[in-house]
């Protein structure tokens, strides 16, 4: 039981010496290495110091694209006020609002008017519109009779 007790206790003797010795490919790593590290480095200050400042002289001058404004995510309070349904322009000189009103149809252009007016409402924090000059104008050629000219319950 003794013998048993002692082979359980010593751990197995590492011997350094069969360790292979370090070939040339282990003298290439650090060189490699350090290459990579002088490229990144290259890269970094041309794109920090060089390339970035160009861009950025660039859209300065032109500007940066903006995307037309969804019509879910109208900024309102600023106008124009613009969607795919309607754009709501203000004229200051004649204190008139101008609505361009998309729509094939008279269904259509109802229904884009009744947005426009909203967002009218939404962008001036008031209730009605009856008491602002609004002029609603068809984008595409649709006979309009006055009526849908006018906003909505202000006769």
């Amino acid at each position: 039981m003794e013998q048993f007790s002692n082979q359980t206790l010593t751990s197995p003797q590492i011997n350094l010496q069969q360790i292979p010795k370090a070939s040339n490919n282990g003298k290439m790593f650090p060189v490699i290495l350090q290459i990579s590290i002088f490229a990144f480095t290259i890269s970094l200050v041309w794109f920090s110091f060089v390339y970035y400042p160009k861009i950025i002289d660039k859209f300065s001058k032109v500007g940066i694209p903006q995307p037309r404004i969804p019509s879910k995510a109208v900024n309102f309070g600023e106008f124009p006020v613009e969607t795919d349904q309607f754009r709501i322009v203000y004229e200051q000189k004649s204190d008139t609002y101008y609505a361009f009103i998309e729509g094939d149809n008279i269904n259509e252009f109802k229904e884009n008017k009744n947005a426009s007016n909203l967002a009218l409402k939404n962008a001036l924090s008031i209730e009605s519109v009856c008491s602002l000059k609004v002029i609603y104008a068809p984008v595409v050629k649709l006979d309009i009779s006055q009526d849908l000219k006018n906003p909505e319950k202000c006769r």
